[in-house]
């Protein structure tokens, strides 16, 4: 398979290029989580990749699709259910990898709206702490206070 080819020749120049178009594939196949792991060897092989803030951006699309409710494909024909906690991993993997860059705080606001939806209240309140607390200057701080108080009166009622 083109993966294993990949796998193979590692230490090639054209290694991380070849990740990034697999990934798009991947990604227009429906196979979403095979699209971002490709991604994720990038971020871990090759952090120096001159398109890294690019490969960040992808994957921030990749768990935009899955949030939007895209369905995802088995080896690429088969249909299967949406799992937002694909979407979470994706996030919080972009919050991990470019804590400094303009999708960190936007991960943590999305993350938080999807386990508010999936009725992990603890979650949500966490990925809203971390935002407030660890981009206290972002245009998304104020909606994380609201947002973290109508969780916090939703988790009261869920009681």
């Amino acid at each position: 398979s083109a993966a294993s080819d990949v796998y193979k020749r590692q230490d090639s120049i054209f290694a991380p290029e070849a990740y990034f178009q697999m990934s798009k594939v991947y990604v227009a196949r429906g196979q979403f989580m095979e699209g971002y792991n490709c991604l994720q060897e990038i971020v871990k092989r090759y952090p120096d990749y001159p398109k890294f803030n690019q490969i960040i951006g992808e994957q921030y699309n990749i768990a935009s699709i899955i949030q939007g409710g895209a369905t995802p494909y088995w080896w690429g024909w088969f249909p299967w259910f949406t799992n937002y906690n694909d979407a979470i991993k994706i996030y919080e993997s972009v919050v991990s990898d470019a804590p400094y860059s303009d999708y960190a705080p936007i991960a943590l606001m999305n993350i938080s709206l999807i386990a508010q939806d999936e009725g992990k209240f603890e979650v949500a309140f966490d990925a809203l702490d971390r935002l407030i607390n660890s981009y206290p200057n972002s245009m998304l701080a104020p909606d994380a206070y609201m947002q973290m108080a109508k969780i916090y009166n939703l988790s009261l009622i869920h009681i």
